[in-house]
């Protein structure tokens, strides 16, 4: 009877082991997989900020993501901010394939994809972006791939 005891326990440690251990790898898996979309590209036009009418200044912009896992990434979000002298400025993000942000539909596994965008900016705010058909001195923009809150990349540009 012992026997049996014991043989039972052993059996459900060894279950119980095997199962959190398989827990802790898939859980370290999902962290890895997520930390591994890049912003391999990011640039804003050269040519600056233009007024296509009315109290806004527009910017437009390019990232490319590089999906650099085996496992497909839903909901990644993309932001621009921009910083001139080291302040962040208030612009708003307009991406193509992104509302609000967030990339409308699933980043496949080892994808590469190009995302259009413009930043707008209200002469409404006055001041911080005084200059049309070039950039602010001392100007800076920062584009971020994010998961939830956490940051997975950025890539900065002039």
């Amino acid at each position: 009877m012992n026997k049996r005891i014991m043989a039972a326990l052993f059996s459900v440690a060894i279950i119980v082991v095997a199962a959190t251990t398989w827990f802790f790898l898939n859980q370290t898996n999902n962290l890895n997989q997520t930390n591994k979309v890049r912003v391999t590209a990011f640039s804003i036009d050269p040519e600056g900020w233009e007024n296509p009418g009315g109290l806004l200044l527009t910017c437009s912009f390019n990232i490319t993501l590089h999906n650099m896992e085996t496992n497909d990434v839903q909901g990644p979000k993309l932001r621009v901010k921009m910083f001139v002298n080291g302040s962040e400025i208030d612009v708003r993000n307009i991406i193509l394939g992104a509302e609000n942000g967030v990339v409308n539909d699933t980043l496949c596994a080892g994808e590469v994809r190009e995302f259009r965008g413009e930043l707008q900016y209200s002469l409404h705010q006055g001041g911080a972006i005084e200059t049309i058909g070039s950039h602010p001195a001392g100007a800076s923009y920062v584009a971020q791939v994010m998961l939830g809150k956490d940051i997975l990349d950025e890539s900065w540009a002039p």
